[in-house]
């Protein structure tokens, strides 16, 4: 558990106001449950896009989004 922690704290470290943060890797190395949990409790609005439908979203204009 104290590497989820670490993981977890580094996240913390990197989210900032107003940028977007991506994180990428290995399939099933736990980067979906690492955010699920970073995000849990958070009262701030988020967009999680699932890759399935990531296309969609290409091309798509910020101020949209960020009415999402």
């Amino acid at each position: 558990m104290y590497i989820r922690q670490k993981q977890l704290d580094n996240l913390k470290a990197l989210v900032k106001p107003g940028k977007v943060l991506v994180i990428y890797g290995a399939r099933r190395t736990g980067k979906t449950t690492l955010i699920k949990e970073f995000l849990r409790g958070e009262t701030h609005p988020y967009l999680l896009v699932n890759p399935k439908f990531q296309r969609q979203f290409k091309g798509y204009p910020l101020l949209k989004l960020k009415s999402i």
